[in-house]
């Protein structure tokens, strides 16, 4: 597992802070600092058959998930290469 992610989130209040403490504290490392905000963007865009980054680049959602992204190249570039997901077995 590369890592674990919280989407779908709404702003920020007691309860959710509650949450996603449980969630670093059983996952530790493995979850990324980036959250994905709750978006009427991010919502509709399937629905038009578009990633969110075609559909509304500038919204909160798309901004995200940009950030995500970085995120998860940095830690795959972090990672020895037998930790890759689903990497392929060299041939010898």
């Amino acid at each position: 597992m590369t890592g674990v992610v919280d989407d779908d989130v709404r702003q920020p209040h007691q309860a959710l802070e509650s949450v996603v403490s449980e969630v670093r504290e059983h996952f530790g490392d493995k979850v990324f600092e980036t959250i994905i905000p709750r978006s009427t963007r991010l919502a509709e865009a399937p629905s038009f058959g578009k990633p969110i980054i075609h559909y509304d680049r500038s919204c909160g959602g798309a901004a995200a998930y940009e950030l995500l992204t970085q995120e998860l190249l940095a830690r795959l570039e972090n990672q020895p290469l037998s930790r890759h997901p689903r990497q392929p077995k060299r041939l010898q």
